[in-house]
């Protein structure tokens, strides 16, 4: 079983030192307080708005709020495979107000593929909080043929090419368990890409795609409904 390890919370190089329920941001203009009462902090979300982080962060902002004395809020940024929304966050102001969430090893496959031409590295953040450690799943529609993961295999080997799967974006840890099923049962999938968990859960309830590569908060609910299995 695969894990995402979502290293929630990270800032722009050069803020440093700020505690994550924090107190102060030592190093600030002047000795000022941090943060400034009633100066929103805002949180960069590279994955849309619905799925997994997003919900797991929301989850955390009346507690951040309550702790800094000062109104969060999440703007999402999807695309790229996390890449744009990632980017926005280095390229950020490096004052305190801005987090950003990022998502391993998604992260580091980015800045590792000199193809992505990804302008960030390991060093380019300060990482605050593990905010959740989601184990990754293979999941099918409710009403599939495929009761077992030996059936999407059979299936695979005699149908090259012909079974589709989803991921939540290129080098995305989906993408790396679909291909490690792969070269694991020597298959061919036609792995299908999308910006985020959502869209790519949403293709298989909508039977555009047979299965399924993610996490489990993406699914939960839908599994109790008998939708997704």
């Amino acid at each position: 079983m695969k894990s995402k390890h979502r290293l929630g919370v990270v800032l722009a190089e050069l803020i440093g030192g700020i505690v994550i329920f924090g107190l102060t941001l030592p190093g600030t203009v002047q000795g000022a307080t941090f943060p400034e009462k009633g100066r929103p902090i805002t949180v960069i979300m590279p994955s849309p708005a619905g799925g997994s982080s997003d919900t797991s962060t929301r989850l955390l902002l009346p507690l951040l709020e309550k702790e800094l004395g000062t109104p969060v809020q999440i703007i999402n940024k999807p695309g790229a495979g996390l890449q744009l929304g990632t980017t926005e966050i280095v390229r950020s102001r490096p004052d305190g107000y801005t987090l950003g969430y990022v998502v391993l090893p998604t992260v580091v496959t980015t800045y590792l593929d000199p193809n992505r031409q990804a302008i960030f590295s390991r060093k380019s953040f300060e990482l605050l909080a593990l905010l959740d450690n989601d184990p990754g799943i293979i999941a099918v529609k409710g009403n599939s043929p495929f009761k077992t993961l030996k059936d999407v295999i059979d299936a695979a080997k005699a149908n090259p090419g012909k079974i589709r799967t989803t991921t939540s974006g290129i080098m995305s840890d989906d993408h790396i368990a679909a291909m490690e099923t792969e070269r694991v049962a020597g298959v061919k999938f036609s792995i299908v890409h999308f910006d985020g968990a959502v869209p790519g859960r949403n293709a298989v309830l909508g039977g555009h795609v047979e299965v399924y590569y993610g996490n489990v908060a993406d699914v939960f609910a839908l599994t109790g409904a008998g939708e997704i299995r």
